[in-house]
């Protein structure tokens, strides 16, 4: 049976990191994260539908784009090209452990909302 570790808004502990780093587990969002990322979604489609203002990141580009507006029907395909714009890298392969930390902490930042 697999461990499984719940992320929530507290506050990770050292000591947990280095369980983390070297056992595996499989991640879970607590509710309360689950409300924090929903109520932040329908924050930014509540602005998005009532105007046409400009939020970066999010229906603009980035870095030198942030002035090059993305429409709404496209504003999708901007996030998943984030995404897929940053799934390569070079150099030797990242050992599996910090792969792991690297994600988890990713997932707790994200699961603030």
């Amino acid at each position: 049976m697999s461990k499984i570790t719940t992320i929530s808004p507290h506050k990770i502990k050292l000591d947990e990191l280095f369980i983390y780093f070297r056992d595996e587990f499989d991640i879970q969002l607590s509710e309360e994260s689950i409300k924090a990322v929903q109520k932040t979604r329908s924050y930014l489609e509540r602005r998005m539908a009532k105007s046409h203002e400009k939020i970066y990141g999010v229906n603009t580009g980035f870095g030198s784009l942030c002035d090059v507006e993305i429409n709404r029907e496209e504003t999708e395909q901007l996030q998943y090209n984030l995404i897929v714009s940053h799934a390569a890298g070079v150099g030797e392969i990242v050992p599996v452990e910090i792969a792991r930390l690297v994600f988890l902490l990713k997932i707790k930042n994200l699961s603030f909302g």
